[in-house]
């Protein structure tokens, strides 16, 4: 694999991704308790198909969000979410499933799209919650065979490296904490909700690295910072 054909991979594995991260979760703030799929030990409610599911209780919140290439088998056998749902003092009258089938381009992203869905609404059953990075991470090596020992940073082109190592050491950051905060504009959250760049006044300067970085790449020149 070459330096540069990663950044444009990275992005549109991403950008995939992204495209069904809000469809997901406006669906399961949306779906009404009532159309929800009553639970059973073994699954037999669910249907056979690929995607996420959700525990949803009777007031609308998410408890746990999980996925599945078959979901009625994942619950075959039971889930252990049931059980603690019984001993955190939940009925199966308050908790029903959500479900969000994923087919095609889509499915071959499953395990990240869960990642990202769980990012976003943080469940309390969920014990693994991902950070920017590693859903960075989670694709490189899942999906393009890059050792996962190897940082992010290193498997950029140099001028990218710099850049990053310039606008890391300008605003007491590591590295691969740059590439959290790119990645957090890419999926457009809110970078003052991520713990530990609460010196940062402004996000405006990483924008406008990145810009000039793109330039760089593409052999450009750019005589003058964005707003």
């Amino acid at each position: 694999m070459s330096e540069s054909s990663f950044p444009d991979k990275l992005s549109g594995a991403l950008t995939i991704a992204r495209k069904q991260v809000k469809r997901i979760v406006q669906l399961l703030n949306r779906i009404p308790f009532e159309e929800c799929y009553e639970g059973s030990p073994d699954g037999r409610t669910l249907p056979r198909v690929p995607g996420l599911y959700a525990f949803k209780h009777r007031d609308g919140r998410t408890l746990y969000i999980g996925r599945s290439n078959n979901i009625r088998n994942r619950f075959r056998d039971g889930h252990s979410v049931f059980v603690e749902l019984f001993f955190a003092g939940y009925t199966s009258t308050e908790i029903r499933i959500v479900i969000v089938p994923l087919i095609g381009d889509y499915l071959p992203y499953l395990e990240v799209i869960e990642a990202m869905v769980i990012f976003t609404l943080t469940p309390k059953f969920n014990k693994k919650l991902y950070s920017f990075t590693e859903i960075a991470a989670m694709v490189a090596v899942r999906y393009f065979t890059i050792p996962n020992d190897i940082q992010l940073t290193d498997l950029l082109p140099p001028p990218a490296q710099l850049a990053i190592e310039d606008y890391a050491k300008a605003n007491q950051l590591q590295p691969n904490q740059v590439v959290e905060l790119a990645l957090a504009q890419f999926f457009d959250y809110e970078a003052t909700t991520l713990e530990g760049y609460e010196h940062l006044q402004s996000f405006a300067q990483l924008k406008n690295q990145i810009a000039k970085l793109q330039a760089e790449l593409e052999g450009l020149k750019q005589s003058q910072s964005q707003n």
